[in-house]
């Protein structure tokens, strides 16, 4: 007798342990149904704003200002071919003479020199402008007095000479073909920066920023529902312990249906 009295106790708490357990996942089911309805609201009001954001861009785009920036902007982008073929060319001439200007470049102790040569072997399409004439004319002519008096060492010191003869006479050729370029591009730049983007730019950040809050409410909606999913498949399990231990009580055999 007494232990059938312990028996139906612990069973009797299991079965409570149960219910209570099936109460906690009723809670965590309407938190995640809420939280899901909450967030399908979100998606709704942040579609609202995405419409008009994209309706307010799609406006500035189709203003005749937008339009000529977008010219200016392709006019500035076919100007890359044609500095790739000054600089081609500058290259190819100074290539000719990039073993004698290396070797300047450990025995110059002439700091600027230093500095604008390393520039010049680098890439001297950026700094064979009008005001650096002059220093580059002296730096070339430096390194031929280098190759005479035999502190720059040189496989054919007629052909380097020639070399450097030669790129000295194109100085001045180069010079105005890199600042009528870059004259050009300053043009098409100032008149680009004559068109406000801060509208635009505003209406892009704040549409970049909605789409981003809008995936990031579906990953949780995703998430919601997987944990939902998951508790749900957890339900059934304790419905056939809890109907398990009643027909200890009794020989009715009851069945519990959890409601949708």
């Amino acid at each position: 007798m007494i232990k059938n009295y312990d028996d139906a106790k612990i069973t009797y708490g299991q079965i409570t342990d149960s219910l209570k357990a099936l109460h906690n996942y009723d809670e965590e089911l309407r938190h995640h149904a809420q939280r899901v309805s909450e967030l399908n609201k979100d998606i709704e009001s942040l579609d609202g704003q995405i419409l008009s954001l994209n309706a307010s861009i799609d406006k500035v785009k189709s203003s005749k200002e937008f339009s000529d920036y977008e010219s200016l902007r392709r006019s500035l982008e076919q100007l890359s071919g044609e500095k790739t073929q000054i600089k081609n060319h500058i290259a190819t001439q100074f290539t000719k003479i990039s073993r004698p200007l290396s070797r300047y470049e450990y025995v110059s102790s002439d700091k600027d020199q230093k500095n604008l040569l390393v520039k010049l072997v680098e890439d001297p399409i950026d700094v064979l402008v009008s005001k650096n004439r002059d220093m580059i004319i002296v730096i070339l002519e430096n390194v031929r007095k280098g190759i005479i008096s035999g502190s720059i060492s040189v496989k054919d010191v007629e052909k380097s000479m020639d070399h450097i003869t030669e790129t000295v006479e194109m100085i001045d050729s180069f010079t105005r073909q890199v600042d009528e370029f870059k004259e050009k591009v300053r043009r098409i730049e100032d008149q680009m920066n004559q068109f406000d983007r801060t509208a635009l730019n505003k209406f892009e950040k704040n549409l970049e920023k909605a789409l981003h809050e809008k995936e990031e409410c579906r990953q949780k909606i995703i998430s919601f529902t997987n944990e939902a999913d998951e508790i749900r498949s957890k339900i059934p399990s304790i419905l056939d312990d809890i109907e398990s231990k009643l027909r200890q009580f009794s020989s009715v055999q009851y069945t519990l249906v959890k409601p949708p």
